[in-house]
């Protein structure tokens, strides 16, 4: 079992390769987020680049720059052609994610089915790494990480074959910085097979488990770039001027992104440009201790549950 302090980015970064694609340098794709207040304006002043293809060992001093901009760092998980993030750019699924930012890493694994890798992506908040036999089959792939997520209380909206996911050895900088860092490491054991899940984790409720009409390809998905370039020269004034047509547009990205939290953010910061929108409050974490009156209007249904039409609460940084 390895472990790392993840202070320097490439020795973490580097390992956790190894780990998922069994080279440390190989070719991976990786995403650019802006993080912070400057980065978002620096991104929106001069176009940044944001997606990237190459080695980590190549790719590094850019990285660290633009990490020291106040971009975050992701990889992609899964095998890409590195010409989109539809679903018909993937070729095979290399492992399941799991992603535990508001449960706690379980004190023992069901049947010893330990992941290959956690990272601490912020204080007490992990991603665990399950790597698996690559596999094209992407329907049970996405049906197994459900079921993990069902398993020990996580997110169950990150099993996209299209998931990026934090690069340890670089800073997460929602709130106070924090170099995201691997924890444990079991980078020289063997893929899991798909089928030892099967028998390690519980069924899915019935309700939870029952058929959808998402073709078997799986749907397509937006991703930030695309989101951008769609709000870039419109007007949230006219777009969304009111809560019943702001409820419309925040499901449909919520649908089009599988739930993705930079996209929530970017339009949250999009509505900010107009000056009668009253939703700041809602990132507000000082309402978490109940002393303060909830925001009303669309700041309210920003934090409506995810069955009540946008994305569940979240009012603490994600990992």
């Amino acid at each position: 079992m390895g472990k790392s302090d993840g202070a320097g980015t490439l020795t973490a970064g580097l390992e956790l390769i190894e780990t998922l694609r069994g080279d440390a340098g190989a070719v991976m794709d990786f995403r650019a987020i802006p993080e912070t207040k400057a980065a978002k304006k620096a991104l929106a002043s001069s176009p940044t680049r944001l997606r990237h293809r190459g080695t980590l060992p190549d790719l590094s001093d850019k990285f660290k720059r633009l990490n020291k901009m106040g971009f975050a760092i992701y990889y992609t998980l899964n095998l890409s052609d590195g010409k989109g993030t539809k679903r018909a750019n993937f070729k095979k699924v290399l492992a399941l994610p799991l992603d535990l930012d508001t449960a706690p890493l379980p004190k023992k694994w069901l049947r010893g089915l330990e992941p290959h890798v956690i990272v601490e992506t912020s204080p007490g908040k992990h991603q665990c790494i399950f790597v698996i036999e690559p596999t094209d089959d992407f329907t049970a792939t996405k049906r197994m990480t459900q079921r993990l997520a069902k398993a020990y209380g996580g997110d169950p909206s990150v099993c996209d074959v299209a998931r990026v996911l934090r690069m340890p050895g670089f800073k997460h900088q929602k709130g106070k910085p924090f170099v995201s860092r691997i924890v444990m490491s079991r980078q020289f054991e063997p893929p899991h097979k798909l089928g030892v899940f099967d028998k390690a984790l519980p069924r899915l409720p019935s309700n939870e488990s029952a058929p959808s009409d998402e073709p078997p390809e799986g749907f397509d998905t937006i991703g930030l770039e695309d989101v951008e370039l769609m709000l870039k020269d419109a007007d949230p004034a006219q777009v969304v001027p009111g809560n019943a047509e702001w409820e419309e547009v925040a499901m449909a990205l919520h649908t089009l992104s599988n739930n993705d939290h930079d996209v929530k953010e970017l339009f949250l910061d999009w509505c900010q440009e107009d000056p009668n929108y009253a939703g700041q409050e809602h990132r507000d974490t000082n309402n978490l201790d109940g002393t303060r009156s909830p925001p009303t209007g669309r700041a309210a249904v920003a934090r409506a549950p995810c069955g009540a039409g946008f994305w569940r609460t979240e009012l603490a940084p994600r990992t």
